[in-house]
């Protein structure tokens, strides 16, 4: 499994994301995207398949703009990937996993 040390979420692949104390707001920014039950309900169901926003929702049980305000926080997190694609009317967000495990450390790099 590849290792990640990347400083800006848009630039992780599916992998590990490594994260460490020289970069406090990203360490910040996924912790902030992990500690909500809806948004690690949300990974739950991206790591068994690509999902679109209505389809999260309604498997959650919340209303889409929930579901959309949650997807748009683990995407700025970096935890998953979006992208528009064509629906039964206008665009919809297609929304899969991005990052398969990850670790975080409390210690600089390299100590």
């Amino acid at each position: 499994m590849p290792i990640m040390n990347a400083t800006n979420p848009a630039e992780l692949s599916l992998c590990h994301m490594d994260i460490d104390m020289e970069r406090p707001q990203l360490m910040f920014t996924v912790a902030r995207a992990l500690a909500s039950e809806v948004r690690i309900s949300i990974l739950r169901l991206l790591c068994e398949r690509n999902m679109n926003v209505n389809e999260i929702a309604v498997a959650l049980g919340i209303p889409t703009s929930t579901a959309a305000l949650n997807v748009r926080v683990l995407q700025e997190a970096g935890l998953i990937n979006t992208r528009m694609q064509p629906g039964v009317r206008g665009a919809m967000k297609l929304c899969s996993c991005r990052v398969e495990a990850l670790t975080m450390s409390l210690f600089p790099a390299g100590r």
